[in-house]
Protein backbone atom coordinates (compact mmCIF):
# COMPACT_ATOMS: atom_id res chain seq x y z
CA UNK A 1 0.00 0.00 0.00
CA UNK A 2 1.30 3.29 -1.03
CA UNK A 3 0.67 6.42 1.28
CA UNK A 4 1.75 10.13 -0.16
CA UNK A 5 1.11 12.85 2.34
CA UNK A 6 -0.32 16.09 2.32
CA UNK A 7 -0.69 16.96 5.31
CA UNK A 8 1.30 15.56 8.53
CA UNK A 9 -0.54 13.43 10.39
CA UNK A 10 -0.28 9.87 12.12
CA UNK A 11 -2.75 7.16 10.75
CA UNK A 12 -2.89 3.55 11.91
CA UNK A 13 -3.78 1.46 8.97
CA UNK A 14 -4.66 -2.15 9.48
CA UNK A 15 -4.19 -5.66 7.31
CA UNK A 16 -7.56 -8.03 7.52
CA UNK A 17 -6.15 -11.37 6.57
CA UNK A 18 -8.70 -13.66 4.44
CA UNK A 19 -9.50 -16.64 6.19
CA UNK A 20 -7.17 -19.70 6.49
CA UNK A 21 -5.01 -16.76 6.05
CA UNK A 22 -2.66 -14.88 8.40
CA UNK A 23 -0.20 -11.86 7.88
CA UNK A 24 3.31 -12.91 8.18
CA UNK A 25 5.02 -9.41 8.36
CA UNK A 26 4.93 -5.88 7.80
CA UNK A 27 7.87 -3.92 6.00
CA UNK A 28 7.11 -0.06 5.72
CA UNK A 29 9.98 2.35 3.62
CA UNK A 30 9.34 5.35 5.73
CA UNK A 31 12.32 7.71 4.90
CA UNK A 32 12.68 9.11 8.69
CA UNK A 33 11.90 6.19 10.13
CA UNK A 34 8.80 7.46 11.90
CA UNK A 35 6.73 4.97 11.16
CA UNK A 36 5.86 2.18 13.90
CA UNK A 37 4.60 -1.55 13.24
CA UNK A 38 2.40 -1.59 16.30
CA UNK A 39 1.36 -5.22 15.69
CA UNK A 40 0.88 -8.11 13.65
CA UNK A 41 -0.77 -6.61 11.04
CA UNK A 42 -1.10 -3.06 12.38
CA UNK A 43 0.90 0.08 10.69
CA UNK A 44 0.92 3.78 12.60
CA UNK A 45 1.95 5.62 9.50
CA UNK A 46 4.19 9.08 10.36
CA UNK A 47 2.56 10.83 7.52
CA UNK A 48 4.74 14.06 6.81
CA UNK A 49 4.03 16.64 4.01
CA UNK A 50 5.22 15.66 0.46
CA UNK A 51 6.53 11.90 1.90
CA UNK A 52 5.57 8.86 0.27
CA UNK A 53 5.68 5.32 2.27
CA UNK A 54 5.41 2.32 0.72
CA UNK A 55 4.20 -0.29 2.82
CA UNK A 56 4.10 -4.32 2.34
CA UNK A 57 1.68 -6.81 4.03
CA UNK A 58 2.85 -10.45 3.41
CA UNK A 59 0.05 -12.85 3.91
CA UNK A 60 0.06 -16.48 3.70
CA UNK A 61 -1.91 -20.16 4.81
CA UNK A 62 -2.21 -20.40 8.48
CA UNK A 63 -0.94 -24.33 7.83
CA UNK A 64 2.85 -25.41 6.77
CA UNK A 65 3.33 -25.80 3.39
CA UNK A 66 1.77 -28.59 2.38
CA UNK A 67 4.85 -30.70 1.22
CA UNK A 68 6.56 -30.25 4.50
CA UNK A 69 6.37 -32.60 7.45
CA UNK A 70 6.81 -30.94 10.78
CA UNK A 71 8.42 -32.78 13.64
CA UNK A 72 7.61 -31.02 16.91
CA UNK A 73 8.65 -32.11 20.49
CA UNK A 74 5.36 -31.54 23.18
CA UNK A 75 6.49 -29.94 26.43
CA UNK A 76 3.48 -31.69 28.41
CA UNK A 77 1.07 -34.48 27.99
CA UNK A 78 -2.20 -33.94 26.01
CA UNK A 79 -4.13 -35.84 22.81
CA UNK A 80 -4.17 -34.82 19.58
CA UNK A 81 -5.57 -36.34 16.45
CA UNK A 82 -6.56 -39.00 18.94
CA UNK A 83 -2.59 -39.46 19.44
CA UNK A 84 -1.47 -39.82 23.54
CA UNK A 85 1.33 -37.57 24.17
CA UNK A 86 3.84 -36.30 26.52
CA UNK A 87 6.73 -34.02 27.08
CA UNK A 88 9.28 -37.48 26.33
CA UNK A 89 7.74 -37.47 22.32
CA UNK A 90 8.60 -36.39 18.84
CA UNK A 91 5.08 -36.04 17.00
CA UNK A 92 4.99 -36.19 13.26
CA UNK A 93 2.47 -33.58 11.58
CA UNK A 94 2.15 -34.72 7.72
CA UNK A 95 -0.76 -33.64 5.64
CA UNK A 96 -2.35 -31.87 8.09
CA UNK A 97 -2.88 -35.41 10.51
CA UNK A 98 -0.39 -35.66 13.73
CA UNK A 99 1.03 -39.43 14.75
CA UNK A 100 3.71 -40.89 16.96
CA UNK A 101 7.12 -40.88 15.81
CA UNK A 102 9.30 -41.55 18.09
CA UNK A 103 7.67 -42.42 22.09
CA UNK A 104 10.61 -41.73 24.36
CA UNK A 105 8.52 -43.56 27.42
CA UNK A 106 9.28 -47.32 25.18
CA UNK A 107 13.27 -46.45 25.73
CA UNK A 108 13.31 -45.00 29.23
CA UNK A 109 12.96 -41.17 28.46
CA UNK A 110 11.23 -39.02 30.87
CA UNK A 111 11.14 -35.95 29.01
CA UNK A 112 12.87 -34.82 26.44
CA UNK A 113 14.34 -31.10 26.17
CA UNK A 114 15.94 -31.43 22.44
CA UNK A 115 16.13 -33.19 19.32
CA UNK A 116 16.91 -33.26 15.61
CA UNK A 117 16.96 -36.23 12.59
CA UNK A 118 20.04 -37.09 10.63
CA UNK A 119 19.45 -38.53 7.52
CA UNK A 120 19.48 -42.09 7.35
CA UNK A 121 17.04 -41.58 10.12
CA UNK A 122 19.23 -41.46 13.55
CA UNK A 123 17.71 -38.79 16.05
CA UNK A 124 19.93 -36.88 17.87
CA UNK A 125 18.30 -36.15 21.70
CA UNK A 126 18.81 -34.30 24.86
CA UNK A 127 17.13 -35.33 28.17
CA UNK A 128 15.51 -33.08 30.25
CA UNK A 129 17.56 -33.85 33.43
CA UNK A 130 19.80 -37.03 34.76
CA UNK A 131 18.37 -39.73 32.45
CA UNK A 132 19.81 -43.87 32.44
CA UNK A 133 20.02 -44.98 28.89
CA UNK A 134 19.94 -48.32 27.55
CA UNK A 135 23.73 -49.35 26.90
CA UNK A 136 25.21 -45.79 28.04
CA UNK A 137 24.23 -45.38 31.55
CA UNK A 138 23.75 -41.80 32.89
CA UNK A 139 23.07 -39.26 30.60
CA UNK A 140 22.30 -35.55 31.58
CA UNK A 141 20.56 -32.34 30.25
CA UNK A 142 24.19 -31.19 29.15
CA UNK A 143 24.50 -34.25 26.97
CA UNK A 144 23.33 -35.55 23.24
CA UNK A 145 23.12 -38.95 22.66
CA UNK A 146 22.90 -40.51 19.05
CA UNK A 147 19.28 -42.97 18.81
CA UNK A 148 19.12 -45.79 15.58
CA UNK A 149 15.74 -46.41 15.65
CA UNK A 150 14.84 -50.40 14.21
CA UNK A 151 11.33 -49.16 14.76
CA UNK A 152 9.05 -45.57 15.15
CA UNK A 153 6.21 -44.72 16.27
CA UNK A 154 3.55 -46.14 19.15
CA UNK A 155 6.51 -48.84 19.31
CA UNK A 156 9.94 -47.26 19.20
CA UNK A 157 13.06 -49.16 20.04
CA UNK A 158 16.67 -48.73 18.62
CA UNK A 159 19.99 -48.69 20.13
CA UNK A 160 21.98 -45.95 21.63
CA UNK A 161 25.80 -44.38 21.16
CA UNK A 162 27.19 -41.13 23.09
CA UNK A 163 27.50 -38.11 20.13
CA UNK A 164 28.52 -35.17 22.07
CA UNK A 165 29.19 -34.98 25.99
CA UNK A 166 28.85 -31.44 27.04
CA UNK A 167 30.97 -31.85 30.75
CA UNK A 168 33.87 -32.58 27.96
CA UNK A 169 33.71 -29.26 26.81
CA UNK A 170 32.40 -26.88 29.37
CA UNK A 171 28.85 -27.19 30.03
CA UNK A 172 28.27 -28.55 33.24
CA UNK A 173 25.50 -26.14 35.06
CA UNK A 174 22.02 -26.39 35.09
CA UNK A 175 21.70 -22.66 33.28
CA UNK A 176 23.87 -24.81 30.59
CA UNK A 177 21.31 -27.85 29.89
CA UNK A 178 20.58 -28.01 26.25
CA UNK A 179 17.40 -26.54 25.38
CA UNK A 180 17.78 -27.01 21.39
CA UNK A 181 20.00 -28.32 18.78
CA UNK A 182 20.33 -28.61 15.02
CA UNK A 183 22.90 -29.60 12.63
CA UNK A 184 23.84 -26.91 10.27
CA UNK A 185 25.08 -27.52 6.29
CA UNK A 186 28.58 -28.15 7.81
CA UNK A 187 27.76 -30.46 9.98
CA UNK A 188 28.49 -28.31 12.79
CA UNK A 189 26.38 -28.30 16.32
CA UNK A 190 24.18 -25.58 16.88
CA UNK A 191 22.58 -25.51 20.53
CA UNK A 192 21.16 -22.88 22.67
CA UNK A 193 20.98 -23.56 26.55
CA UNK A 194 18.24 -22.78 28.99
CA UNK A 195 20.10 -20.12 30.93
CA UNK A 196 23.30 -18.40 30.70
CA UNK A 197 26.62 -20.07 29.23
CA UNK A 198 30.07 -19.93 29.64
CA UNK A 199 32.50 -21.79 27.35
CA UNK A 200 35.96 -21.35 26.12
CA UNK A 201 36.28 -19.42 23.02
CA UNK A 202 38.51 -19.42 20.28
CA UNK A 203 40.41 -17.04 21.65
CA UNK A 204 41.44 -19.31 24.61
CA UNK A 205 39.01 -16.68 26.42
CA UNK A 206 34.92 -17.02 28.00
CA UNK A 207 32.53 -17.01 25.41
CA UNK A 208 29.45 -16.22 27.05
CA UNK A 209 25.85 -16.88 25.74
CA UNK A 210 22.52 -16.37 27.25
CA UNK A 211 19.30 -18.25 26.39
CA UNK A 212 18.17 -16.50 22.99
CA UNK A 213 21.53 -16.99 21.57
CA UNK A 214 22.65 -19.92 19.98
CA UNK A 215 26.37 -21.89 20.33
CA UNK A 216 27.82 -23.17 17.01
CA UNK A 217 30.22 -26.20 18.24
CA UNK A 218 33.37 -28.06 15.40
CA UNK A 219 33.31 -31.17 16.79
CA UNK A 220 37.78 -32.63 17.15
CA UNK A 221 36.45 -35.98 18.33
CA UNK A 222 32.60 -36.87 19.23
CA UNK A 223 31.10 -39.36 21.12
CA UNK A 224 32.08 -40.16 24.92
CA UNK A 225 35.11 -38.14 24.81
CA UNK A 226 33.82 -34.72 23.14
CA UNK A 227 36.56 -32.35 21.56
CA UNK A 228 36.20 -29.38 19.57
CA UNK A 229 36.01 -25.49 19.19
CA UNK A 230 33.17 -23.17 20.37
CA UNK A 231 32.23 -19.61 18.69
CA UNK A 232 29.66 -17.64 18.61
CA UNK A 233 26.60 -18.01 16.09
CA UNK A 234 23.55 -15.93 16.74
CA UNK A 235 23.18 -13.05 19.27
CA UNK A 236 19.44 -13.00 19.53
CA UNK A 237 19.85 -9.44 21.65
CA UNK A 238 20.80 -7.72 17.92
CA UNK A 239 17.58 -9.29 16.47
CA UNK A 240 14.89 -8.67 19.18
CA UNK A 241 14.91 -11.85 21.13
CA UNK A 242 15.85 -9.90 24.19
CA UNK A 243 13.34 -11.81 26.88
CA UNK A 244 13.08 -14.61 24.89
CA UNK A 245 14.29 -18.57 25.10
CA UNK A 246 14.72 -20.07 22.49
CA UNK A 247 13.76 -24.21 23.24
CA UNK A 248 13.93 -25.43 19.17
CA UNK A 249 15.66 -25.00 16.18
CA UNK A 250 16.16 -26.25 12.78
CA UNK A 251 18.13 -25.19 9.87
CA UNK A 252 17.51 -25.22 6.63
CA UNK A 253 20.85 -26.65 5.04
CA UNK A 254 19.56 -25.23 1.39
CA UNK A 255 19.84 -21.65 2.25
CA UNK A 256 20.47 -21.43 5.91
CA UNK A 257 17.27 -19.76 7.19
CA UNK A 258 17.01 -20.79 10.88
CA UNK A 259 13.84 -22.02 12.32
CA UNK A 260 12.71 -21.14 15.66
CA UNK A 261 10.57 -21.41 19.04
CA UNK A 262 11.03 -20.02 21.83
CA UNK A 263 9.28 -20.42 25.49
CA UNK A 264 6.26 -17.74 25.55
CA UNK A 265 4.66 -15.14 23.11
CA UNK A 266 7.36 -12.87 21.35
CA UNK A 267 7.25 -10.04 19.14
CA UNK A 268 10.35 -9.22 16.96
CA UNK A 269 10.57 -6.85 13.96
CA UNK A 270 8.46 -6.86 10.58
CA UNK A 271 5.40 -7.34 12.81
CA UNK A 272 6.24 -11.11 13.69
CA UNK A 273 4.66 -12.36 16.61
CA UNK A 274 3.10 -15.57 18.00
CA UNK A 275 3.40 -17.70 21.20
CA UNK A 276 5.33 -21.02 22.57
CA UNK A 277 3.83 -22.75 19.55
CA UNK A 278 4.79 -20.32 16.93
CA UNK A 279 7.34 -21.21 14.47
CA UNK A 280 9.08 -18.27 13.04
CA UNK A 281 11.64 -17.66 10.58
CA UNK A 282 14.70 -15.86 11.12
CA UNK A 283 16.51 -15.33 7.42
CA UNK A 284 20.08 -13.86 8.14
CA UNK A 285 21.67 -11.54 6.99
CA UNK A 286 24.68 -11.76 8.96
CA UNK A 287 25.32 -14.17 11.65
CA UNK A 288 28.23 -14.25 14.72
CA UNK A 289 28.66 -11.97 17.02
CA UNK A 290 26.70 -9.48 14.75
CA UNK A 291 23.84 -10.51 13.97
CA UNK A 292 20.85 -9.57 11.64
CA UNK A 293 17.87 -11.40 10.54
CA UNK A 294 14.84 -11.17 8.16
CA UNK A 295 11.50 -12.24 10.30
CA UNK A 296 8.77 -14.08 8.76
CA UNK A 297 6.30 -16.54 10.81
CA UNK A 298 6.20 -20.30 9.17
CA UNK A 299 3.41 -22.49 11.35
CA UNK A 300 1.58 -22.94 14.55
CA UNK A 301 1.10 -25.38 16.65
CA UNK A 302 -1.86 -24.74 18.45
CA UNK A 303 -3.73 -23.81 15.78
CA UNK A 304 -3.33 -27.31 14.65
CA UNK A 305 -3.82 -28.89 17.91
CA UNK A 306 -1.34 -28.74 20.46
CA UNK A 307 -2.16 -26.10 23.50
CA UNK A 308 1.24 -25.88 24.94
CA UNK A 309 4.58 -25.03 24.35
CA UNK A 310 6.56 -26.69 22.02
CA UNK A 311 9.78 -27.91 23.15
CA UNK A 312 11.47 -28.77 19.79
CA UNK A 313 11.21 -29.05 16.20
CA UNK A 314 12.52 -30.34 12.96
CA UNK A 315 11.24 -30.36 9.32
CA UNK A 316 11.35 -32.21 6.83
CA UNK A 317 10.90 -30.91 2.57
Amino acid sequence: QLFAGVETGAYLVRETAEPGWSVQSVVCNDPDGGTTIVSTGQVLIDLDVDEAITCVFTNAPDSQPTADVVYIGPSAKGTVGGVVYDGADILKYANNTWSMYFDGSDVGFKKLNAFTLLPGGALLLSPDGPTTVPGLGAVTAQDIIRFTPSSTGATTAGTFQWYFDGSDVGLSTSAENIDALSIDAGGHLLVSTKGNASVTGPTGKALRAADEDLLKFTFATSGVSTSGAWTAYFDGSDVGLTREDIDGLWVDAANGDLYLSVLDAFTVSNGVSGNGGTIFVCAPGTLGATTTCTYRVYWNATTAGIPKNIDGLFIQR
